[in-house]
């Protein structure tokens, strides 16, 4: 969900890996000193929001593009509800906010009973918040693990 440095430092690793001939000898030929004993990497990227196109083309290598699989999903019914949206139903009120919000940043005291609120009186089915990053994700989990009224819907 986030780029890093170290994320693009792999995909830079792996691309050289991938885009180096394989110096191995052809099956049932003598492995000779010097050659890698291993097979080289495979890279699979999946993602619904990666530009394919645009990696492929920094993967090809001399021959082509990288091949690139589509495999189509099916469609569920979605609502979209915002977090102000849902707030006058939780009974959270501005003044128990732990900081102030802004874009990119998710109040985890104010997600949390936004998320016990739909898991009790919506329609069964699933909550999908999005957060800008793995901190973000990290402290959300963490906020809502501590919440007795969703471990006891499990």
């Amino acid at each position: 969900h986030e780029r890093s440095v170290l994320s693009d430092f792999l995909l830079t690793l792996l691309s050289l890996a991938l885009l180096t001939p394989d110096p191995r000898p052809p099956d049932g030929a003598a492995h000779t000193c010097g050659q890698p004993a291993h097979p080289l990497p495979k890279l699979v990227a999946m993602s619904a929001t990666l530009d394919a196109d645009l990696f492929a083309a920094f993967l090809a290598d001399g021959q082509g593009r990288a091949p690139v699989v589509a495999v189509p999903g099916r469609c569920y019914a979605v609502t979209k509800l915002h977090l102000e949206d849902l707030l006058p139903l939780t009974g959270c009120h501005a003044k128990k906010l732990s900081g102030p919000v802004g874009p990119g940043r998710v109040d985890a005291e104010l997600l949390i009973p936004t998320i016990e609120h739909v898991a009790l009186h919506g329609e069964p089915g699933a909550i999908l918040v999005f957060v800008s990053g793995a901190a973000e994700i990290s402290r959300c989990c963490d906020a809502l693990e501590r919440s007795r009224r969703l471990r006891d819907l499990r």
